[in-house]
């Protein structure tokens, strides 16, 4: 459920429709290629609570995706668990594949989850839990 939920954010984060399904023209990727900075999940700052199995809290603190001009990606997902006094912080790597159409990104991790995204100047939004990036 934890990696579900942080795919979802992230990747998270970005990621819906293989490229290749549609024969729209594809945009050079050095224009959205670069670092963007997690901002905010379904509109609110992080941290933001993403998991409560019985007394651990799991929040996303802070997320940074970088796209390559070569079409791959990595996202690092920093994470921190909380249960009663003890606290542990963890970073969560995905790795994988972009690509473009227009303005609309598609995202490809490694193990085959495909998340859509969408790229508007400097402001990148991903997945159902409109996790915002800026670059």
């Amino acid at each position: 459920m934890g990696e579900m939920i942080r795919k979802s954010v992230v990747a998270v984060a970005a990621l819906a429709i293989i490229v290749g399904c549609d024969n729209g023209p594809t945009v050079d990727l050095t224009a959205q290629a670069g670092n963007y900075v997690l901002r905010t999940v379904n509109g609110s700052a992080l941290p933001v609570t993403v998991e409560v199995i019985g007394l651990t809290q799991r929040d996303l603190i802070a997320d940074t995706l970088f796209l390559g001009v070569n079409g791959s990606f990595t996202d690092n997902v920093y994470l921190r668990d909380t249960e009663g006094a003890t606290v542990r912080n963890f970073t969560q790597v995905d790795v994988g594949t972009w690509t473009a159409n227009g303005s609309s990104l598609t995202f490809k991790s490694a193990d085959g989850t495909v998340i859509a995204g969408v790229v508007q100047g400097n402001t990148l939004s991903i997945g159902e839990t409109n996790a915002v990036y800026s670059k």
